[in-house]
């Protein structure tokens, strides 16, 4: 009901108004404050009609100093419906006009309702005597209205107030600390909330008292949240914790700067966390705890997740019962030896850095799901036992006194991430060297449009050197497997690639010399028939046919499957993961490669034109490490040209290229059995062989 004031009725004749119904801000869902339907009780009675916008507009209607519209709005309940609001209310906004159009009265209505009888709140007495008149009088037949549309529940004991009934009764002694806390924690807003009441209690699933000025004396009150299932504690006065035991549904519990010991804080022994059947995480940082034997005594295997993190643990071995667990972090104690967890084969996830833990034994094959392992900071020397851990992703063994790497070799190409800063490499270089896996720290560059440097990137990459003659080796680095968008514009296609090896640079004049001195295969090679002459020159001038040539005496000599590479894999490798044109980003400079600068691609000014090859490996890389890959020489791959077998794909431009035909998608194709002074080529290995 509207009452207008006696100043704006008497100023409009005739008591017409033009009335506006509508509903305000509707939340998140095209059906939330839907207008189902409008009937004005008084002064008259009748049906409004609802127009296609879900509005009512009525321009000229009869007001005298009282409104009573009954409006029907659909209702979703919280567990549809789940936007900020939580779905506890729907909003109607009504606006009166006077012939001038200026508004009279502009309100707001919140139509709340409770989640078991969705029973009305009624905020005026007088409405309850206009909807019984409403619903006695012959006229609502005439207007075809169906009463059975409009429920009516009379409603008891109305008065001025505003009724609370059932589980919109307040919650009892709640502190008003507290209450400011979980305002804020679930950005509730006392203009929208007036309190918490029991149903929002009872909807109440996290509890973070962490980092606030809480007491004992603030949490009055607490205990009356029965469904939390997440429990966050620390760094305030907090030292009472008995309104735990209320919480028989908790999940995650988290307690972060307290001296524990054996007990929660100073009340709840750790023991009596069996009684919480549905808890899974157990967070302890910063809390001097020293002894786990509440873990056995407490009944805790079915724990999932377990974080012990600054703590002055020595003696891991009761939590060689918690075979459940998925996720364990014991950071920052004073750990030695990890053997009692050999058990525990369900773990994904094992943080053990900044401890002192040693060599660790062989059984870790048993540890087939496990993804990730960080053993910053310790004192591990010997990594022959993680040969066997064909699931880890992610891995860290920075800041420890490694003596050797070559137990990884088997294990980077799976690897997502390896952390291994601050190794001192004790190693006897004299000793087979082709054994050995160096460790090259190289550096990306990126350009915008303009070729003006915008980024820098330090990466490191393992390097295989395989020896072909003498000290003439032939240097290889790891290409992931994955998968990538081949191709530009409207040809591109998904491609998905294995893993293997490439050359890390074109192949040298002097590789190709010491490989046409092994015994020939199948076809006679020329040791010199490059154009430019040089060492570190890249060969050229060499057929398709004499290039797999190369890499059967290659492989016979070392006993690997040495190739070239698909057009797939050559793309995928020139890549290195970016979408630009090139690796070095939008286009490419004279200083980043080598082509024909005097031709721009984008908005670079021109650059140098060098017009012959240059030594490889003078220009930066891309990300796995590849060095030339946009210009210097054409490079053979694998592949037919289009089907047609006399012609053979070749890609990444040369030294008197247009830098468009240097992309990382540019291809090109030339006879098989012809040579050109523009074409060269690099090797690949697959599958990758695993080292000893």
């Amino acid at each position: 009901m509207l009452e207008l004031s006696k100043s704006s009725n008497e100023n409009s004749s005739d008591n017409l108004y033009q009335l506006e119904l509508y509903p305000f801000n509707p939340q998140y869902c095209s059906q939330r404050g839907e207008i189902a339907e409008v009937v004005l009780a008084y002064p008259e009675l009748k049906k409004l009609q609802i127009n296609e916008d879900n509005q009512v507009i009525v321009k000229k209607q009869k007001i005298g100093s009282k409104l009573v519209l009954i409006i029907k709005v659909n209702v979703f309940q919280r567990d549809v419906l789940r936007d900020k609001n939580n779905g506890e209310k729907e909003v109607i906004a009504i606006d009166i006009k006077n012939e001038k159009g200026n508004s009279q009265i502009q309100e707001v209505f919140k139509i709340h309702y409770t989640s078991l009888e969705n029973k009305a709140q009624i905020y005026h007495p007088e409405v309850e005597q206009e909807l019984a008149q409403y619903y006695l009088t012959s006229t609502a037949e005439d207007n075809n209205i169906i009463e059975d549309n409009l429920e009516w529940r009379k409603l008891e004991s109305i008065n001025e107030s505003l009724e609370v009934l059932d589980l919109e009764e307040p919650i009892d002694f709640l502190t008003l600390k507290l209450e400011e806390l979980i305002y804020a924690q679930n950005n509730w807003s006392y203009v929208d909330i007036d309190y918490i009441d029991k149903k929002r209690a009872l909807d109440l699933k996290i509890l973070d008292l962490s980092n606030s000025t809480l007491t004992n004396e603030d949490l009055q009150g607490v205990e009356q949240f029965p469904n939390i299932t997440t429990l966050i504690v620390g760094r305030n006065s907090i030292t009472k914790l008995e309104f735990i035991n209320n919480y028989k549904k908790l999940q995650h519990l988290t307690i972060i700067g307290k001296e524990v010991f054996n007990y929660i804080c100073s009340y709840q022994p750790l023991t009596l966390l069996s009684q919480f059947k549905e808890l899974r995480e157990i967070t302890l940082i910063d809390n001097n705890l020293s002894d786990l034997k509440f873990v056995k005594q407490a009944n805790l295997q079915h724990l999932n997740k377990l974080i012990l993190d600054d703590n002055q643990i020595t003696d891991l071995q009761p939590l060689s019962q918690l075979t459940a667990l998925e996720y364990l972090s014991v950071a920052n104690n004073k750990i030695q030896s990890i053997d009692c967890l050999k058990k525990l084969s369900n773990l994904k996830n094992l943080i053990l850095r900044n401890n002192q833990i040693g060599n660790i034994k062989s059984y870790w094959r048993q540890f087939n799901k496990l993804i990730e392992l960080d053993l910053k900071n310790n004192k591990i020397t010997d990594l022959r036992p993680f040969t066997v851990m064909k699931s880890l992703k992610k891995l860290n063994i920075s800041s420890n006194p490694i003596q050797t790497i070559i137990p990884l070799q088997g294990l980077f190409l799976s690897l997502e991430e390896l952390w291994w800063y601050n190794i001192n490499l004790m190693i006897n270089i004299s000793k087979k060297p082709e054994k050995l896996l160096p460790i090259q720290q190289l550096e990306t560059v990126t350009v915008n449009a303009q070729g003006k440097e915008i980024a820098r990137n330090q990466f490191s990459v393992f390097v295989r050197e395989i020896v072909i003659a003498g000290s003439i080796k032939l240097s290889l680095v790891p290409i992931p497997k994955g998968e990538y968008m081949m191709g530009e514009g409207y040809g591109q296609k998904l491609v998905k690639v294995e893993e293997f090896w490439m050359s890390q640079y074109q192949i040298t004049q002097e590789q190709w010399d010491a490989v046409a001195n092994l015994e020939k295969i199948g076809t006679e090679l020329d040791g010199s028939p490059s154009n430019w002459k040089g060492k570190k020159l890249p060969v050229e001038k060499v057929t398709w046919s004499e290039a797999q040539e190369f890499c059967r005496r290659l492989s016979k000599k070392t006993g690997e499957q040495f190739r070239l590479p698909t057009k797939e894999e050559w793309e995928y490798a020139c890549r290195a993961g970016t979408t630009t044109p090139f690796y070095f980003g939008e286009t490419i400079t004279s200083e980043l490669a080598n082509f024909n600068g005097r031709e721009t691609h984008a908005n670079e000014p021109q650059g140098a034109y060098r017009e012959r090859t240059t030594d490889v490996g003078i220009f930066p890389p891309n990300a796995f490490g590849l060095y030339d890959m946009h210009g210097n020489v054409n490079e053979w791959c694998n592949d037919n040209f289009d089907g047609d077998k006399d012609r053979k794909v070749i890609r990444g431009g040369y030294c008197q290229a247009a830098p468009s035909s240097c992309r990382s998608a540019a291809r090109s194709s030339y006879i098989s059995y012809q040579s050109s002074y523009s074409i060269g080529f690099r090797v690949v290995i697959v599958p990758p062989k695993t080292l000893q």
